[in-house]
């Protein structure tokens, strides 16, 4: 892997000055400037897809397969849904006066924040930057970029893109580590986008509280998948394989863990393994198969095997596993049984190809026990009784909620996506994230002459 190219802090003063500057003599991009900016961005990324395929089997081994649904179908989608809707987004919206604003006219207008930034990890980090910016282009704004430096093949080629398609007053890239991230993070942005775990959002939003920008953060959280009698167990076992390991299960949305009631959890289990079986061969023939990635990184491989062998240690069994290969970064798609909610793989997200499987009995209020924790990003459902389904929704809090399936939710350009405190701040996709980046100002025209009058001073007659 060859190193990460990183960004001056020269020139990061440059180009945030460079934006800041045009941002200053233009706050309005035209509309019809917008829409060329995303066509222009929507053609060049389709005439890169060998490129992005290559760049991210090259940094942790990502399948084409998965690299063209999960990167690049989600990234031109949201640029074809802005440049289908950009029209009536910026479109000022009508208020209905109220009895007492009758003499008056009311709308919001949604004008750019001005120059923003979007900070981008390693798990997709082609689509958690042009997703992203599709929304932060149609709100007509400046954007700084900053990509991984843990892909250091994707973060390159973004910035290829990037440097291809828009000059850099209007998108530029900075490079770097954690030190070109605190440089950029000093910078008086409008607004800033950051994708990545709570601890370093709270960094984010601490140094963001310096200069009173906004934030919007995408976080994570342990992301319950609850599996009730009535579902139809072997679709629920392949949709949650399929969520968990997809990506080698580091996906922010993916399901952490499973709790399956008690009375089905023989029946799901033997479901699950003939879904890996289905999905990527029998135990020994996995590391082989082209369609299961690789860990990211040697310290997140360390820490994912080493989260695996503690829960072992503490004693979980082991329902579907396989050795480790280190050198490849490879763990096997892995699924553990008898693990306990105190159990040292339930304390925080896992990130990676670990399923730990937990029961739970007839009538144990399982959402009295969830809200002892952290609210998390996703939460998946399955289940066929509509009265445990209402009671599930309305005894939990979750950023997005997928009842009998997992992950499709976040192709949905229409539904609002993020967390709920710890697991995220604000939302986006679609509408969502062009109201992300665009202030949504508050307009009223009033005629000349109006009874309001009657409120002015002296008062004592009317008021």
């Amino acid at each position: 892997m060859s190193p990460i190219q990183t960004t001056p802090p020269a020139e990061i003063d440059r180009l945030f000055d460079l934006q800041l500057q045009a941002w200053r003599e233009q706050p309005l991009i035209p509309r019809e400037k917008r829409l060329q900016q995303l066509k222009k961005l929507y053609n060049h990324i389709l005439s890169q897809q060998q490129a992005i395929r290559a760049a991210l089997m090259a940094d942790f081994g990502k399948p084409p397969a998965e690299v063209d649904l999960t990167e690049m179908v989600v990234s031109i989608n949201e640029i074809k849904h802005a440049m289908a809707n950009l029209k009536r987004w910026c479109k000022p919206h009508r208020v209905s006066p109220t009895l007492l604003m009758a003499t008056t006219r009311s709308r919001v207008h949604y004008e750019a924040k001005g120059v923003v930034m979007i900070m981008a990890p390693w798990n997709y980090p082609f689509m958690l930057i042009f997703g992203p910016l599709a929304g932060a282009l149609a709100a007509g704004n400046r954007v700084i970029l900053k990509p991984s430096e843990i892909t250091v093949n994707t973060s390159r080629l973004v910035r290829e893109i990037i440097s291809a398609v828009f000059p850099e007053e209007e998108v530029a890239t900075v490079e770097g580590g954690a030190d070109e991230s605190r440089h950029l993070l000093e910078k008086p942005f409008h607004h800033i986008f950051f994708t990545g775990s709570p601890r370093v959002g709270k960094l984010v939003m601490s140094a963001a509280a310096k200069n009173l920008t906004d934030v919007t953060l995408e976080l994570g959280g342990k992301t319950p998948a609850i599996v009730h009698r009535s579902a139809a167990i072997r679709d629920a076992a392949e949709k949650i394989v399929w969520g968990k390991f997809s990506n080698t299960g580091q996906t922010c949305i993916a399901p952490d863990f499973v709790w399956v009631e008690e009375s089905v959890a023989e029946a799901f289990q033997n479901a699950l393994q003939d879904a890996l079986n289905k999905f990527y061969g029998v135990e020994e023939d996995r590391q082989a198969n082209p369609d299961f990635g690789r860990i990211s990184s040697d310290a997140h491989f360390q820490h994912l095997s080493g989260l695996r062998d503690a829960a072992i240690a503490a004693g979980a069994k082991v329902l579907a596993g396989g050795p480790d290969n280190p050198q490849q970064r490879y763990i096997a798609p892995t699924v553990l049984t008898g693990v306990e909610t105190d159990s040292p793989i339930m304390e925080g997200e896992i990130f990676g190809p670990l399923l730990p499987v937990l029961t739970f009995r007839e009538g144990q209020d399982i959402f009295q026990e969830m809200r002892l924790w952290e609210k998390p990003l996703a939460m998946y459902i399955f289940s066929r009784d509509r009265g445990f389904t209402d009671k599930a929704l309305s005894q939990s809090s979750a950023g997005t909620t997928c009842v009998n399936d997992t992950l499709i939710h976040f192709f949905h350009v229409n539904l609002p996506f993020g967390g709920v405190n710890t697991s995220g701040l604000g939302k986006s996709h679609g509408f969502a994230g062009f109201q992300a980046f665009s202030n949504a100002r508050a307009v009223l025209i009033h005629h000349r002459f109006s009874p309001l009058r009657i409120i002015y001073p002296p008062y004592g007659k009317f008021v």
